[in-house]
């Protein structure tokens, strides 16, 4: 029944058939094991390219080792028909997945990833600065000249031994003094021996000084050092312009020395003290390292040598850029899926996705810069993934309580671009400080703020302003401990969460919301099932709400064939909730036991997906997937109140679930209420003689009937303060009970002698005109039933008949009150 406050209670919609699909076969025993696989699965919405689909996947371990069978199913929500799975072959990752069941799952773009409780993400560590290809290749930039320095090169090696090797430029004057001494004076050509000696000397001196100004050039003091190195012993020695190279396996280090401040020569090997202490010329792809300052070395970072023509490789001209002198590329993390042409396809791996499907799939990004230590893995690395979701068009992940916020629209990118700055669009990793033992599972988005749901508290991102590096934070606003078993919703201005209570045979489960409180940030949280005791057993499962009409469901692991049902009705700005009402969905096992429940594509109704067992048109044993739609309209359905409708015609064939060999004794056959006679049926047992009275039979729509009834809470006499008056007793006469486009109903009373009907309404009126025979009355009437009781000692119930409308409008009782109070 859907309590309306304008209609009355009404009798909710039978189902209706969307699409159902064989499993497959099902031996003895194999449909219990697929129930215990699928008593917690749940539904993922998500769209592609604008149609809706809905994924419906294990969360448990597969205990009963089905493998890839009910591990999912996917639906059409635009299509209405139930899309392919088709799953990558030799994956480990997958096979883990299906094995552990799914933790978490989101959907981004045209991608669906799932995370599993036993997949823990892997990664892959590639040194590029720390290794030998990288380590033996070495330059000295000599960037000027100076007259008599001794330049010189230190090349170390692994074990700390120094090769050496050195060259000293000759002076700016000519090194030799002007000697005449040898010459006698009494030489007649003494004087034109000295003048040819002075010519001859001031030549030599001219002559030095372009000598000594080549041997100061740069490029000469690179060749004369790599002269030197090889004169040392030192092979894969080379030189471009005025920079001497160095390649070679059994040195790690350079040092080079101008005998000055270190100005004119500059090594660049793999330590440098700063970042412009680089060369313009070295190997294309040399990383060398910032050394760091600070003694925990958080500052150091690394600097890669890129050719400026983006084209050479080798030696060349290069130009300096941040990189990463340790690689960390992600291997796994979650499985990934997506949908193309028609079929659902999962990998393990953004790879094995590509291969399978072939749509070209984003891979993950190493670190770009850094290393283990400047710009460490992600905390999910090496755990368990609980949470994933979406927030600012960035990928949340969530490890415990430490949630990671990929860059925006750069989904599988989770690490910083720099090290030496903070830009605004790098990831984010944050956790909530005194929450370390706490476990984040799920999220809504309320109130432009992400709310977190952990296993003992509850935690806000606030999304007021872009999230940043700088000023994202976690704050924890809420304790409500156990909240998590079925995921919260938000409907609406409210936040709906169901949590349980008690164990064994005695637990229960409770509804929950959360609305904004009188001060900002500081969300009330208020209890929507109190006045219950032990109406909603089990363990919550899964929540689903619709914001119109005011609905919210709740599903619970006591029966797999049960909705409790929460409706409400708030005043202007949900100052006050002018009413509320519970109730409880039930529908026959024959429709199938639920492992999902979503939105309708229209938001007015419910998608609930079944599974059954039965057998097919061929008499086989089976098992089915079935997708039913529910509505919450309380006027007067078109078709007859059966779950699970389906036009005749639409029986029979290969793969329905109504067939000959699987009539369920519990469906029916009628006519629609435009039909050839509305509402006139008869049960499935008296087909044959339904289609012979009625020549378009064939019109009808079959189904299988559900109990619709509602059991009134007895009246009590209150006094003037409106506290109820427990001495004496109130005998119960007569119910009046007001209807409204009904076709019958029953009024059964309750007691220790056992159930009574004492009222059995068909519909029909003696001298309505509505009343023709052949013709099924819907009339809007009253009805009386005779209790004479008292209203401790019974309960009565009304209702509905076969696959008949019921509507209730109110209900009016006639008694005795007697009051025997002792006086005295």
């Amino acid at each position: 029944m859907i309590s309306d406050p304008v209609n009355g209670l009404a009798r909710r919609h039978g189902s209706i058939l969307k699409a159902e699909a064989v499993g497959g076969a099902a031996a003895a025993g194999h449909f219990t094991k697929l129930l215990t696989a699928t008593a917690q699965s749940k539904p993922f919405s998500f769209s592609i390219s604008g149609i809706e689909y809905d994924l419906i996947y294990r969360t448990d371990a597969d205990s009963q080792s089905l493998g890839q069978q009910g591990f999912a199913f996917c639906f059409n929500k635009t299509t209405g028909a139930f899309v392919p799975i088709s799953y990558a072959g030799t994956d480990t990752v997958l096979d883990t997945l299906v094995a552990g069941g799914v933790s978490a799952a989101t959907s981004i773009g045209r991608f669906l990833f799932l995370a599993g409780h036993t997949i823990v993400p892997t990664w892959t560590g590639t040194a590029r600065h720390n290794v030998t290809a990288n380590l033996q290749k070495m330059a000295v930039w000599v960037r000027g000249g100076a007259y008599s320095r001794t330049f010189k090169i230190t090349l170390t090696k692994a074990n700390g031994t120094t090769t050496v090797a050195s060259y000293k430029t000759v002076s700016a004057s000519y090194p030799t003094l002007l000697d005449t001494t040898d010459l006698l004076t009494s030489d007649a050509d003494y004087q034109k021996k000295v003048n040819d000696r002075v010519n001859a000397y001031n030549g030599e001196v001219t002559k030095w000084i372009g000598t000594a100004a080549a041997d100061i050039a740069p490029e000469s003091i690179a060749e004369k050092l790599r002269l030197a190195l090889v004169a040392a012993g030192v092979t894969g020695c080379s030189v471009n312009n005025s920079t001497v190279l160095i390649d070679n396996s059994l040195y790690v280090e350079v040092k080079a020395e101008d005998g000055g401040d270190g100005s004119l020569i500059r090594g660049v090997g793999n330590g440098i003290l700063a970042a412009d202490l680089v060369s313009v010329i070295h190997y294309h792809g040399k990383v060398v390292k910032v050394k760091p300052q600070k003694s925990n070395s958080l500052d150091a970072f690394y600097l890669e040598a890129y050719a400026k023509d983006g084209i050479s490789t080798g030696v060349t001209e290069v130009a300096w850029r941040e990189s990463s002198g340790y690689k960390m590329q992600p291997n796994t993390a979650f499985c990934i899926a997506t949908i193309e042409a028609g079929t659902l396809y999962i990998g393990g791996t953004p790879a094995k996705l590509q291969t399978l499907s072939g749509v070209t799939v984003p891979t993950f990004s190493p670190n770009p810069v850094g290393d283990d230590l400047t710009n460490p893995l992600p905390t999910l690395f090496g755990n368990r993934i609980d949470y994933l979701g979406s927030f600012q068009d960035r990928l949340v992940i969530g490890s415990g309580t430490i949630i990671l916020f990929s860059k925006p629209g750069k989904y599988f990118d989770w690490f910083r671009s720099s090290v030496l700055t903070l830009p605004d669009d790098d990831p984010i990793e944050v956790f909530s400080l005194g929450a370390e033992d706490d476990i984040i599972s799920s999220s809504v988005t309320y109130d432009r703020n992400l709310v977190l749901f952990g296993k003992n508290r509850q935690y806000t991102v606030s999304g007021r302003q872009p999230i940043t590096p700088k000023t994202a934070s976690i704050v924890g606003v809420t304790a409500h401990e156990g909240a998590t078993d079925a995921d919260p919703i938000s409907s609406g201005n409210f936040v709906f969460y169901a949590q349980k209570q008690g164990e064994g045979a005695a637990r229960k489960a409770s509804l929950h919301q959360i609305q904004a409180g009188a001060l900002a940030d500081t969300p009330e949280s208020s209890d929507l099932s109190q006045q219950l005791s032990t109406y909603i057993g089990g363990t919550p499962v899964q929540l689903v709400a619709l914001d119109t009409p005011k609905f919210v469901g709740l599903r619970t692991t006591a029966s797999r064939t049960t909705l409790y049902a929460y409706s409400y009705l708030d005043g202007p700005g949900n100052a006050e909730r002018l009413f509320d009402s519970w109730s409880k969905w039930t529908w026959d096992e024959k429709v199938g036991h639920v492992i999902g429940i979503t939105k309708s594509p229209d938001d007015t109704g419910l998608l609930i997906y079944m599974i059954k067992e039965g057998k097919d048109y061929a008499n086989a044993n089976k098992w089915w997937v079935s997708c039913e739609q529910f509505t919450l309209i309380t006027s007067k359905s078109t078709y007859p109140y059966l779950d699970s409708l389906r036009p005749y015609s639409a029986i029979g064939g290969v793969g329905s679930y109504v067939n000959p060999y699987n009539y369920p004794t519990e469906a029916a056959i009628a006519f629609t209420s435009t039909g050839y006679r509305p509402f006139m049926g008869a049960p499935i047992t008296g087909l044959t003689q339904f289609l012979t009275d009625y020549t378009t039979g064939t019109d009808g729509w079959v189904g299988i009937g559900y109990q619709a009834l509602v059991t009134p809470t007895n009246p009590y006499i209150k006094d003037k303060a409106g506290n109820a008056i427990l001495d004496g007793r109130l005998t119960l006469g007569r119910v009046r009970v007001s209807i409204a486009d009904t076709g019958g109903a029953y009024i059964d009373v309750t007691s220790s002698q056992g159930t009574k009907t004492v009222t059995d309404f068909n519909g029909r009126i003696l001298g309505d005109s509505s009343n023709l025979i052949g013709y099924q009355p819907i009339v809007t009437t009253s009805i009386y039933g005779n209790i004479g009781k008292e209203t401790r000692q019974c309960s009565y119930s009304i209702k509905a008949r076969t696959w008949l409308p019921l509507t209730i409008t109110a209900v009016e009782w006639v008694g005795q009150y007697f009051n025997r109070t002792q006086r005295v």
